[in-house]
């Protein structure tokens, strides 16, 4: 078994560890946020930066959000160390999810409109939006480096993840998205594709809702009640323009495309049937 990756900060950079978190029960998410200064003796120095977490929030959100208030704090008159030397902006992070994205939000997404290759929403595309605006403004370049959890060593990673706890603990602000959510009836767990898009009609029941605003549309968590469809009891997330309600059933119309998860058409809302 070989020993963890040794994590090496930039003497030429702004380095901040970050980190999000997220609880269930009730749901709940977190941020941890930790600058590494470096003295003229090359002596590191972290310095921890609490703040609110928020009601509801998932794990992706979190780590996003916890890199958009590491560079607002770094705006901020009491940032504690001075920037005007140093090249660049070095945000950390374990999270592939901000890594990887990162690149497509600034120069793919928010020019399609937070839109995928497949026309489908963007997850998180309000966040995304508000991190990179805000990214694109700062006086130094910024970048993401992402580190493996558990296969880097690192104690500002241990600190972040501490603070993360703590923030999710806390006092928290409102949710970061307006969604309901039903106890759903299907045993099946929400998997991406088992609904399958063939221009077909069939019944769905809406367990859950998000709003997106940024597209003018929702996000629906469905199940398929349609007795005769293969595709009965199967959950998925589907996109629409209409406004359906949680815990009703409605007889629609499914996009042809199978990469676009979109509602085509409402037909009718028809009378609830259990599983």
């Amino acid at each position: 078994m070989g020993h963890p990756k040794v994590v090496r900060t930039d003497e030429n950079a702004v380095n901040i560890f970050t980190d999000g978190s997220s609880f269930p029960n009730p749901r709940r998410g977190g941020m941890g946020i930790v600058l590494v200064a470096i003295g003229a003796d090359g002596y590191e120095t972290p310095i921890e930066h609490l703040v609110p977490g928020h009601r509801q929030a998932t794990n992706q959100q979190m780590e996003l959000r916890a890199c958009h208030e590491a560079l607002k704090w770094v705006t901020t008159s009491y940032f504690p160390i001075d920037i005007a030397p140093l090249t660049k902006i070095v945000l950390h992070t374990d999270s592939q999810y901000v890594e990887q994205c990162y690149t497509s939000a600034k120069f793919t997404w928010r020019v399609n409109g937070w839109l995928d290759r497949h026309g489908n929403p963007v997850d998180n595309a309000e966040l995304w939006k508000q991190f990179v605006k805000f990214a694109l403004k700062m006086p130094k370049h910024v970048f993401i480096e992402w580190h493996p959890a558990h296969k880097s060593w690192n104690p500002y990673n241990a600190i972040a993840d501490k603070l993360a706890r703590q923030s999710a603990n806390g006092p928290l602000l409102e949710p970061l998205t307006v969604s309901e959510v039903r106890r759903k009836i299907t045993d099946a767990d929400t998997v991406p594709g088992s609904i399958g898009l063939e221009g077909q009609i069939l019944t769905l029941r809406i367990v859950g809702r998000t709003s997106l605003r940024l597209h003018k549309a929702w996000k629906y968590r469905c199940e398929v009640t349609s007795l005769d469809s293969p595709y009965f009891g199967n959950m998925a997330d589907l996109y629409a323009e209409y406004t359906l309600r949680p815990d009703h059933q409605y007889e629609v119309q499914l996009s042809g495309d199978p990469t676009r998860s979109w509602i085509e058409r409402v037909i009718a809302e028809v009378e609830r049937t259990d599983l």
